[in-house]
């Protein structure tokens, strides 16, 4: 599958318009994810169905030979998408050039770097989430597929949002803002406790929030960047560079799952295995990425600050509370100040007699009223 990658984002590139791409991937997304929501409710019955005839095998085969059939739909309706016209071909340079070229560009590197840093912890942990849920923690194939329903019902509602967002600021502030959000999920697998759902369901709704504006960030990013010459061979480098820390991290995590199976321990009233070792150092591991992130450049795009306090316009026109919650504007700020200042000043005159308070004053006049030798 890995193998058409490069040549279907270049594709991608000259068919969807730059200003547009954010949008557009973001809605492509949005449909995927609304089938998939359906998919994985129905994989979830036929699983449970075979699962109670003591046939669990069965149920994968027909699992697997649905999506096959299902590629093979989607190959039948990709030779059906016209193609623009494209200029004359090019000769290609010399197979060393074609490869080490991407390594020459400075920012690419820099992409490079910070995508297979978070590819390598993901790995690690990736395989294990489920098997940590039904193994372990013996919950049925239909509560699984809940998860994966919540994570898409999240993505359905925030994919367009990040799409506005990358378009209006730049991909570099979306990718801090969700490479920050996405850190810490692993916590909520390797400190949960046993008998309770909410930190595993929660861990879902935020994978929904946040991996979807990273990966249309990430991929944007890469269409952005890489020059129109030679785009496909800078995209088999990411591509090639990819599967290989898939295929290693993934193989380090099978075999730090395997070291650590005997591990079973009590901490604070919590019992830990060797998943959740792995969620852990999973959690960890990420860090070092948002470092690398930060160290991209990306002329166009908006600071990350920015782009919060303008995403907060449209709750502030809503219920007032977006900006306010950020920041104060500076003259409104003066101007608190100075009624603040006013008030204490007030406050100590009355205090001291020199000032007389509206209720005294009323008394006093009274008084005068009553007394005839005034």
């Amino acid at each position: 599958m890995q193998l058409g990658v490069p040549g279907w984002i270049t594709w991608m590139a000259d068919l969807v318009p730059r200003q547009i791409r954010g949008r557009y991937f973001s809605q492509r997304n949005r449909f995927a994810g609304g089938f998939a929501i359906g998919v994985s409710l129905l994989g979830g019955i036929v699983l449970d169905f075979f699962r109670e005839k003591d046939s669990a095998y069965d149920g994968y085969l027909v699992l697997f030979l649905l999506a096959c059939t299902a590629g093979l739909a989607a190959f039948f309706f990709l030779g059906k998408q016209p193609e623009p016209p494209q200029a004359d071909p090019q000769p290609l340079p010399p197979l060393s050039t074609y490869l080490s070229r991407p390594f020459q560009n400075k920012n690419y590197r820099r992409i490079l770097a910070f995508y297979l840093a978070l590819l390598f912890p993901v790995g690690i942990s990736a395989p294990y989430f489920s098997a940590h849920l039904i193994k372990v923690l013996e919950w049925d194939f239909r509560l699984v597929a809940a998860t994966s329903i919540g994570t898409s019902i999240v993505s359905l509602i925030v994919e367009p949002i990040w799409g506005k967002l990358v378009d209006r600021h730049g991909h570099r502030p979306v990718l801090i803002l969700c490479t920050i959000g996405i850190t810490h999920l692993p916590i909520y697998y390797a400190f949960g406790p046993y008998d309770l759902y909410w930190p595993f369901f929660a861990n879902a709704l935020l994978a929904g929030a946040f991996w979807p504006g990273l990966n249309l960030a990430m991929f944007g990013l890469l269409l952005e960047t890489t020059p129109q010459e030679g785009k496909a061979g800078f995209l088999a480098v990411q591509a090639t560079l990819n599967g290989f820390m898939n295929f290693l991290a993934s193989g380090l995590g099978g075999i730090l799952a395997l070291w650590l199976a005997s591990v079973h321990f009590e901490w604070n009233g919590l019992l830990f295995n060797n998943y959740q070792i792995l969620f852990f150092l999973s959690a960890m591991l990420r860090v070092p990425s948002l470092l690398l992130l930060l160290r991209i450049s990306e002329p166009t795009a908006t600071r990350t600050y920015v782009l919060v306090r303008r995403a907060f316009i449209p709750l502030d026109r809503t219920i007032s509370f977006g900006r306010h919650i950020l920041a104060i504007p500076k003259g409104k700020a003066s101007h608190i100040k100075e009624n603040k200042n006013f008030s204490d000043s007030f406050a100590g005159q009355i205090s001291t007699g020199s000032v007389i308070s509206p209720d005294r004053q009323a008394e006093q006049d009274q008084t005068r009223s009553s007394d005839p030798d005034q």
